[in-house]
């Protein structure tokens, strides 16, 4: 019968240590379940893609269209993008929704759709040479009536 304690003592001290080590595993698994990591290593952060401990972006890039002229009232409408890339991106759809020429001020624009026909609107394309700041598209009439429609990119700074 002492054997039989002894035994039971020793088996229910193998359990207790047994779930402490998978209290402890799932604690470590939990923790390495982070998007783009794997288990045992730190969740990769680019150092300038977003602020310290918080994961918000550095920079947010804002795309503003502006349309007017001499005759009529200027109306703007602002969007927010997390990447220069997807700020670009999103540009063209955003230009179709205010032009009076629908899509068509895409043409002869290239990777727009349209390259094969005549730029009739005299769109001024700066996708690629624009920096943090400037007009990506611009589209200016010189008649009487001096409309515009303009596409403007900013760099804004999230994290102080």
């Amino acid at each position: 019968m002492a054997k039989s304690k002894a035994e039971t003592k020793a088996k229910a001290k193998a359990k207790t240590k047994a779930k402490a080590k998978a209290k402890v595993d799932s604690k470590a698994k939990a923790k390495a379940k982070v998007k783009g990591s794997s288990p045992g290593k730190e969740p990769r952060r680019a150092a300038d893609d977003s602020c310290s401990a918080t994961g918000v972006p550095k920079h947010m890039w804002l795309i503003t269209v502006e349309k007017g002229g001499a005759y009529e009232k200027s109306s703007r409408k602002m969007e927010l993008y997390s990447t220069k890339e997807k700020a670009i991106a999103g540009a063209p759809k955003l230009m179709d929704s205010f032009s009076d020429w629908g899509a068509d001020w895409r043409c002869g624009l290239e990777g727009l759709g349209k390259e094969g026909e005549e730029n009739y609107t005299r769109t001024k394309d700066e996708r690629k040479s624009v920096g943090d700041c400037g007009i990506v598209f611009l589209i200016g009439d010189t008649g009487s009536s001096q409309s515009y429609l303009q596409l403007e990119l900013h760099k804004m700074d999230v994290c102080a």
